[in-house]
């Protein structure tokens, strides 16, 4: 017998309780079903893209706050603060992601800051950094100071074991190697001028030489003496049959102690990421101070950084460093000030600077 139709609340027609009715209830509950099946794989699907997004965008973001720091080195003892904020997780602890690099010639380090494509530099010469304020003022800023002190063997005038040079008078009419680079030209035009005299200073010929000629060449006599610093006067000493002719003469005759090396960062980057500026410069003060407490551990990292012997690292003077806040100290910068007079002129740079607008604004004097 066929099923009566029945009608629900809303006034539908609805199947009777026979087999014809049964058929469409389960016909119902299976598009029904379906229909469930197919909404619950749409917000899978729309959830899961959802959170890949979510993912994708984060970690851009996480990019956007972490840019590389692009830091260049001079292979120099001038340089330890940013080996130790290395070696010791000082820069990570600051939430800085760095490329480091090295570089051996000061002007080709100078390009790639004029350029933007290096940010900061440690070890760099003075002179070269006082020579471009002169030349493109407020492009770099100074950050830390590397000193040479009369008390330690930092630099020195070396003399082949077998010469028969005893004294700085004697090397009128001869030749003196010198470290590449401005600043110590510089030096080595004011030491003669301040012991031997501007008329016997102009009878010895100063010869550049980078590093890695320096005692080849006084090896082969085409130098009579060369006037260098560490770690290379240790190394004169260790393994190329050089002898102490004049101890610590730049600090002793000159200036004690005497600036040789900072750090310096671009004008334009400290001013548009200045919270990573002020971070690093964190890091640089706490590897600093950390190396006042530390000589042994910070001679190891030297040797690590600069592939010394144990007994290379450890006979080698350190220099005297100065944080961004001891440099903009009075004394401090009167000191720089002096050296400055000092070079002008003949010596060194064209005219004098004004050394205290070179130094970097510490975080509370900033705007």
């Amino acid at each position: 017998m066929a099923s009566k139709d029945r009608s629900d609340r809303r006034g539908n027609k609805r199947p009777g309780p026979g087999w014809r009715g049964n058929l469409v209830r389960m016909r119902e509950r299976d598009d029904n079903y379906r229909q469930y099946v197919w909404r619950r794989r749409f917000y899978v699907v729309f959830a899961l893209t959802l959170l890949i997004g979510a993912v994708q965008g984060g970690c851009r973001i996480l990019l956007r706050e972490k840019p590389v720091v692009t830091i260049a080195y001079r292979p120099s003892i001038r340089s330890l603060p940013l080996f130790v904020a290395l070696e010791k997780g000082f820069l990570k602890e600051a939430a800085l992601n760095v490329d480091v690099v090295e570089f051996t010639d000061p002007t080709e380090a100078l390009a790639l800051l004029r350029k933007g494509s290096l940010d900061i530099a440690a070890g760099f010469p003075l002179v070269t950094a006082w020579e471009e304020e002169l030349e493109n003022p407020g492009t770099l800023k100074m950050y830390y100071v590397a000193s040479i002190r009369g008390d330690r063997t930092s630099d020195a005038i070396l003399a082949p074991e077998d010469s028969t040079l005893k004294e700085l008078f004697g090397l009128v009419g001869r030749k003196l190697g010198v470290l590449q680079g401005r600043t110590n030209m510089a030096f080595a035009r004011l030491l003669l001028d301040a012991e031997l005299g501007s008329d016997a200073a102009a009878k010895v010929k100063l010869v550049e030489l980078p590093a890695d000629q320096q005692f080849r060449e006084m090896k082969a006599k085409r130098v009579d003496a060369l006037l260098t610093f560490e770690p290379w006067v240790t190394l004169g000493v260790e393994k190329s049959g050089a002898r102490v002719l004049v101890a610590n003469p730049v600090a002793t005759f000159l200036m004690d102690p005497m600036p040789t090396d900072v750090g310096v960062v671009r004008a334009s980057f400290a001013a548009e990421r200045r919270k990573e500026m002020n971070r690093y410069v964190d890091a640089l003060d706490k590897a600093i101070k950390w190396i006042r407490k530390n000589d042994k551990e910070a001679r190891d990292i030297a040797r690590k950084r600069l592939e010394l012997k144990h007994g290379e690292a450890n006979r080698m003077a350190l220099c005297e460093y100065q944080t961004l806040k001891e440099t903009r100290k009075k004394d401090n910068l009167a000191q720089l000030q002096k050296l400055a007079d000092l070079l002008a002129g003949k010596h060194g740079i064209d005219r004098p600077v004004g050394a205290a607008g070179m130094i970097l604004r510490p975080r509370e004097e900033q705007p």
